[in-house]
């Protein structure tokens, strides 16, 4: 037995990593940016204790604050070893689906008691289509990394034959609560595994450390203020959550069973009143679909029953944003894919069926893997789906203009105005488009200029703090030539978004143009510490110019030539100073350093000739060392 089940450990392994080998193609998408890509608090490895106090280092952006330090220990671990190659963000989302399919298999093979129905369910959950969202999106770790550690805590407890077993099963468990409060369910279907599974009575000593570890991560993010935020943000009344999620439940039902026409925003829209058609037929049919179950399943398919209702209580109850999500199924589908294995055992239906279904579900993996590839097929196949949700339209409008398809990012923003004429991040982002047309259309750039403003006024009555509208505003001041309305917007957007860079580098832009070079300085230094590139240390470099700074702005410009490379415009600057630089040294009688100086002046300056042979200035700066030299 041992030796079949490291052989099925090691086929689920290389099976699932083969069907999702395309995923490593993927890219990061919309919630990764202000939690991984923009989060300056996953740069440091010597953060990792802060996440454990901080809730406020989940996220880039304060009002996304989340309790996740486990979650966020994975994401510095991440960019410790790999920076921003999401391969390796992909990489681990994938390893961790692959110990949840194992996790899977043990525990189907414990309580099953039968191999081959514990292979299909491990088949069933490592393979079906609603897995690949978790894996393909990187934000999504916060569910497969919680229901790992639930999933090795529950068969950690099941297996425990001590008081040292429990207390491994309790630490799992602790580690799922540091991923995704989802987990805080798990006390509870121990309780239920023990009294319909076992038919036992509930030993305290053995649940109570369960309960205790619970309290404790609720007094926690009760302190921390997680969970007073988490219930007063709410997007709809509890009535409207309700009468909503009767539907969704439905509609997961579905996916599960029929995993087609998968999508990142699935057109599903609010109910209001219990009297609508649609919430009536769908409760009438969970009540009469439970009474039937209930009357004809076993006990032991029932606990999964209530297993995977379970697990999507928190998101039935809290209403979030997004009103159905496919990876909120990711532990319910542990559920059905134990029910799958159940009917194999009870032959009720023929094994040939399954392994055709597990083909088919391979095939649609690999078909929903290539859609992650980058943000505008994910979103160009998702409005196709959803043509009447506002997010598929602004997200893809966002890809297309990345790609340089302007005209169609804005037919794509006017689209999603139509659906919602108050979309904050639509509105914005045209305004975007107006702007970077100022530069290219001279003669009407004024007309640009004023249609920008109105889009960004419209949204900063609406949102006065809203980031993007700040920034952009900023940006309109500042290429009308109103270097002091540009700097009030811009300081405004960082004090108000401390953490992104883009506002300190801006401030310390037009601050430059005013002439306020130790303003300057400052913001530019900020901007460095949150984020380093070759923009901020060249801006760094030409403010040390004004500073008469010499030998810091040579420190600036190599900095910004490690990270872009054979850059001309930041060689030559260099050059420059190079030979103000040598030149003063050498007046000073330090003819060495002088002389250093020129020949790295000299070779730059050759470089830039061997790049560009046209480049008047370095040629005349070559002659003129040339002939200082003599």
């Amino acid at each position: 037995m041992k030796l079949r089940t490291a052989l099925a450990v090691g086929a689920l392994s290389l099976f699932i990593f083969l069907v999702y080998q395309n995923s490593l193609n993927g890219r990061f998408h919309y919630d990764d940016y202000h939690s991984i890509l923009y989060n300056p608090h996953i740069r440091n490895i010597d953060s990792i204790p802060d996440y454990f106090a901080d809730p406020l280092l989940f996220s880039v952006d304060a009002d996304k604050a989340m309790y996740r330090p486990m979650l966020l220990v994975s994401y510095a671990l991440n960019y410790a070893f790999g920076g921003y190659d999401p391969k390796g963000y992909l990489a681990v989302n994938t390893a961790i689906h692959i110990v949840a399919t194992i996790l899977v298999f043990l525990l189907a093979l414990r309580l099953i008691c039968n191999y081959e129905a514990a292979l299909v369910a491990a088949f069933c959950f490592g393979l079906h289509p609603l897995s690949s969202e978790p894996v393909n999106y990187i934000s999504s770790r916060s569910e497969s990394l919680a229901v790992m550690f639930c999933l090795a805590s529950m068969y950690a407890f099941i297996s425990a034959k001590s008081y040292k077993g429990h207390f491994f099963s309790c630490v799992l468990f602790c580690f799922a609560l540091m991923v995704k409060s989802v987990a805080c369910v798990l006390p509870f279907i121990l309780i239920i595994f023990d009294f319909i599974w076992k038919k036992k009575r509930i030993n305290w000593y053995v649940h109570g450390p369960y309960w205790m570890v619970l309290g404790v991560y609720l007094s926690t993010i009760l302190t921390n203020g997680f969970l007073l935020k988490s219930v007063s943000g709410s997007p709809r009344g509890v009535f409207e959550q309700a009468f909503t999620q009767v539907k969704a439940l439905v509609y997961y039902l579905y996916l599960m069973v029929m995993p087609v026409s998968l999508n990142v925003e699935h057109q599903f829209f609010v109910s209001k009143s219990l009297l609508e058609f649609e919430v009536l037929v769908c409760g009438l049919f969970l009540i009469s679909l439970g009474l039937i179950l209930f009357a004809v399943v076993t006990r032991r398919i029932f606990f999964w029953m209530i297993f995977g209702l379970t697990f999507l209580l928190p998101t039935l109850i809290v209403p979030l944003n997004v009103l159905v999500n496919e990876h909120r199924l990711y532990m319910s589908l542990v559920a059905f894919s134990m029910s799958v294995a159940y009917l194999l055992k009870s032959r009720f239906w023929h094994r040939t069926l399954f392994v055709i279904a597990g083909l088919v579900f391979c095939g649609l993996v690999v078909q929903r893997n290539s859609l992650w590839e980058t943000e505008e097929i994910l979103w160009n196949d998702s409005r196709m789906k959803s043509p009447r949700m506002v997010r598929p339209w602004v997200f893809w409008g966002i890809a297309l203009g990345k790609n340089g398809n302007v005209i169609s990012a804005e037919s794509a923003y006017n689209a999603a105005l139509r659906i919602d004429p108050d979309h904050k991040t639509a509105r914005t982002n045209i305004a975007a488009i107006y702007l970077e047309r100022v530069n290219k259309e001279k003669d009407t750039s004024k007309d640009w200029l004023g249609l920008s403003k109105i889009q960004l006024e419209n949204v900063l009555s609406r949102d006065p703090n809203y980031r993007e509208a700040l920034q952009n505003m900023g940006s309109m001041y500042f290429l009308n030539g109103n270097w002091a309305m540009a700097d009030s917007f811009f300081t405004l957007c960082a004090v108000k978004h401390p953490n992104y860079a883009d506002c300190a580098y801006n401030i310390a832009l037009t601050s430059t143009n005013r002439g306020e070079y130790q303003r300057a300085k400052r913001w530019i230094q900020r901007g460095i510490e949150l984020e380093s590139n070759e923009e901020s240390w060249s801006l760094l470099g030409r403010i040390q110019v004004k500073l008469d700074a010499l030998e810091e702005a040579v420190v600036a410009y190599r900095r910004a030539l490690s990270y872009s490379g054979p850059n001309i415009n930041y060689m030559y600057n260099l050059a420059e100073i190079l030979l103000v630089y040598g030149q003063r040294a050498i007046d000073a009688g330090s003819l060495n350093i002088g002389s250093n100086r020129w020949t790295e002046a000299k070779h730059l300056l050759e470089d830039i000739i061997s790049l560009n042979p046209d480049h008047s200035g370095a040629r005349v700066r070559l002659i003129q060392l040339a002939e200082l030299s003599q």
